[in-house]
């Protein structure tokens, strides 16, 4: 499998477990790759995964919007994500315009290996490469939201 495989998120090929897999086994720059040939399709299926793992017994009394600022689009772009909690529901939006409770500012890259768990936030906050405005424990809960996969073997 290799990080042209992104692609397949699109066809509903690639499962979030192999995902997973794919990404922790690939080098950033093989990330990068994939990313400038497959961003739409890559960032999309990790948000609609993101909707399918929702734990909502996590959220209980949370209501919450969750910005995600991505840099390094192809063609020099930035990519805006936003995470609606509220009654327990998650609906995650590139064209919600809330005021968010929490922004969080990453590459592409960083997001993709956070999401596959090939990094942990806290390790990017402290390195610079996360940047986070507004609440800080929402941004450290919001990783207690969401069910992770298992990496596919």
């Amino acid at each position: 499998m290799h990080m042209n495989d992104l692609g397949s998120v699109e066809s509903g090929e690639l499962s979030p477990e192999q995902f997973m897999k794919l990404v922790s086994e690939a080098t950033d720059e093989q990330i990068e790759q994939g990313l400038s040939e497959n961003w739409d399709v890559a960032i999309e299926g990790i948000f609609d995964g993101m909707s399918e793992h929702f734990l909502p017994e996590n959220a209980e009394g949370l209501e919450a919007v969750l910005e995600w600022r991505l840099t390094g689009k192809p063609g020099d772009e930035n990519d805006r994500w936003q995470v609606v909690i509220k009654n327990k529901e998650c609906e995650i939006s590139r064209e919600s315009s809330e005021a968010p409770s929490v922004s969080m500012e990453l590459t592409g890259v960083d997001f993709v290996k956070l999401a596959a768990q090939k990094i942990v936030g806290a390790a990017l906050f402290t390195s610079g490469r996360l940047k986070i405005e507004g609440d800080m424990t929402l941004a450290a809960r919001f990783q207690i939201l969401f069910k992770v996969p298992e990496t596919a073997a």
